[in-house]
């Protein structure tokens, strides 16, 4: 039960926080020699990844409100056409976002999944990471906001969250760097990268379940130890997301990158012994 409250909050932290909670969950695991391979542990990572995704839902909930009521024709009548224009051209920028991704992981699922077994893997991609983030810190703000985006930011944006499939690479960093390079106000980097998550996540959860029930597999884990995973990963999730949003204001990225870089080093050396 304790090792599954680390680990939820270790994803709720780097989840949302640009250092890969993919990354932190191999080596964490790894480290602390918790599951062994299999479903068990692919399960236990898709519970921690949908408290995160609540985290979300609940810090934009006002966001997919507007999405939703563009959505339900008898209300989306009595919305003035330059609103109803602008949120239904966020929903097409955040389709659009998260179609590499989609194709992605869904070609080439096997040969990810297995990378996530190499925590020497993950190390040395934990640098591309602090390569990204120290990038993002360095390009000019721009003011521009994702509905107008335009088709190709807004895929240029879905590239690298596809990037961030891969463990070490955050997926976080990856996105917001991208809108930030594309001419996207700081914030806004940062509200499109996690609406975009809401998709990507729930498709990845979901096609997981389907693996799992296809395998015949129980949950491997007592239904306690899931459940202390999930809420914690929630809470810590929402207050890191936060936390990410003054750092971002601030451009405090360094700070992560060299964290990045700390924790590759200390990987690779411990991976050695």
């Amino acid at each position: 039960m304790l090792e599954a409250i680390l680990l939820g909050i270790l994803q709720g932290l780097t989840e949302f926080l640009p250092i890969s909670s993919s990354g932190h969950l191999v080596l964490g695991e790894h480290a602390l020699g918790l599951f062994s391979a299999g479903h068990p542990s692919i399960l236990f990572e898709v519970v921690l990844h949908l408290g995160t995704l609540l985290a979300v839902l609940v810090a934009y909930r006002a966001d997919l409100a507007e999405l939703i009521v563009a959505l339900i024709p008898a209300m989306a009548r009595r919305l003035p056409p330059v609103e109803l224009s602008r949120r239904r051209r966020l929903m097409l920028a955040i389709l659009l976002a998260s179609i590499p991704a989609g194709v992605i992981g869904l070609t080439l699922k096997d040969p990810i999944t297995a990378l996530f077994g190499d925590p020497h893997l993950v190390a040395l991609l934990l640098l591309g990471t602090a390569a990204i983030l120290l990038i993002g810190d360095r390009l000019r703000r721009g003011d521009r906001l994702p509905e107008d985006n335009g088709p190709w930011r807004s895929l240029a944006i879905g590239l690298a969250q596809a990037l961030a499939i891969l463990p070490g690479i955050s997926r976080s960093g990856s996105t917001i760097v991208a809108g930030l390079a594309v001419g996207l106000r700081p914030v806004e980097a940062a509200r499109f990268s996690f609406l975009i998550m809401i998709p990507a996540v729930s498709g990845a959860a979901f096609l997981e379940a389907l693996d799992l029930l296809g395998a015949g597999s129980g949950p491997g884990l007592p239904l306690g130890a899931l459940l202390a995973g999930f809420i914690s990963s929630a809470v810590v999730g929402y207050l890191a997301l936060q936390w990410l949003l003054i750092a971002i204001r601030r451009r405090s990225l360094t700070l992560f990158a060299c964290y990045c870089v700390l924790l590759s080093v200390v990987a690779l050396l411990f991976g050695k012994l």
